[in-house]
């Protein structure tokens, strides 16, 4: 997990931008001026997409973020809800480069999920080819769930990014033995970044080194467009 918010009562560990190494639709990319693609060394410890994320790089087009909540023993600990907070929109971004992962690994999975579109700061359930606004009076909710240690929860989140370079965050609202509380993954200071619909951007794909030791990129001779999607 790339990192662990720990509230003394509930511990949140997330990963950031991806579902899992198997996850072939996040791709991530690096905005003009920030660091270059040749200056990573790759190797099979951490998959390439979280490194590029942890050196201030951004989702692109989609991204994954898996959020799994704990509670030490003997608390009373509630999620009540997940909701996403836009810090700023950059319309017209510098994008220097893509680097995308297009062999993927085992089956899919038809688990329910939450999807963020961030273009319209609107969070939906995901239930097989279903959506549902989670705000909406009826249908399902993502509010009001106990966790405990002998019973944590996984929450898997798509987040889509178009027109433009996003700077967010995520709210987490839950009590403690009936005390209210908050926490967020990102931070005005550290936001999570997504970004898509940019033309015009050089596509790298993530391989083996031909050496056997660690990956590298190869160009695909493509570049990005301005609809959303590769």
């Amino acid at each position: 997990m790339d990192d662990l918010l720990d509230s003394s009562a509930l511990d949140i560990e997330y990963q950031w931008p991806i579902m899992s190494d198997c996850d072939v639709r996040t791709a991530v990319a690096m905005q003009a001026g920030g660091r270059s693609l040749g200056s990573y060394s790759f190797t099979f410890r951490e998959d390439p997409r979280v490194t590029v994320a942890s050196a201030g790089g951004m989702a692109w087009d989609a991204g994954g973020i898996v959020l799994s909540f704990s509670a030490k023993k003997n608390r009373n600990v509630v999620v009540h809800s997940i909701s996403p907070i836009i810090l700023g929109i950059e319309d017209r971004p510098r994008v220097a480069w893509v680097l995308q992962k297009t062999k993927g690994c085992g089956g899919g999975d038809d688990s329910p999920y939450l999807l963020l579109n961030l273009k319209h700061s609107k969070l939906l359930i995901v239930k097989g080819k279903n959506k549902f606004d989670s705000s909406a009076a009826s249908g399902p909710k993502i509010r009001d769930f106990p966790v405990s240690t002998e019973k944590p929860i996984t929450v898997p989140l798509v987040v889509e990014a178009c027109s433009g370079l996003y700077r967010w965050m995520l709210k987490v609202e839950y009590s403690v033995d009936g005390v209210r509380k908050e926490q967020t993954i990102g931070s005005e200071k550290k936001p999570l970044l997504a970004a898509g619909g940019i033309a015009g951007v050089p596509i790298y794909d993530i391989v083996p080194a031909k050496s056997g030791v660690g990956r590298t990129v190869e160009a695909t001779g493509k570049t990005t467009g301005r609809n959303c999607g590769r």
